[in-house]
């Protein structure tokens, strides 16, 4: 099961990660490099596609780098809140300018891994968690 994890996790993380090194990178050239997938960048200024891609580096960033070095792991499943939030709101600048279907799809899709990771995440930690206590309790109290 922490295999199929980090698997999710890291599929998300660079469909987060990569997109927004793009759009920090070089925000003039995305509507030519998107091929039609990035006319929304007219809709928005450059500092706010510069501010999206940050945000995006932060959520690929934060779904990695807490459970790799295991240090403020709660910032994993924050990452995964962030990211969900993140693509409700590419959907909707995506409904607002009639992109049709199949702009939305690939923001269903990362909300949907996010949401997988989210819920599977949350509880199999609980349950390490609860065995870990069980398992300290049991070993503590042994004569």
């Amino acid at each position: 099961m922490n295999i199929v994890l980090w698997i999710f996790q890291g599929v998300l993380a660079l469909m987060m990660l990569l997109p927004g090194l793009l759009k920090i990178s070089n925000t003039k050239g995305l509507k030519v490099k998107g091929n039609g997938n990035m006319d929304w960048v007219d809709d928005v200024s450059s500092s706010n596609v510069k501010l999206i891609g940050v945000i995006e580096i932060l959520i690929g960033l934060g779904l990695i780098l807490p459970m790799l070095v295991g240090i403020a792991e709660w910032l994993t499943p924050l990452a995964a809140v962030g990211a969900v939030g993140t693509m409700i709101g590419a959907m909707m600048l995506h409904i607002k300018r009639k992109d049709g279907a199949k702009a939305i799809i690939t923001n269903l899709v990362i909300m949907a891994i996010a949401l997988i990771y989210l819920t599977r995440g949350l509880c199999f930690n609980s349950i390490d968690r609860i065995d870990f206590v069980i398992d300290f309790t049991v070993s503590h109290y042994e004569v």
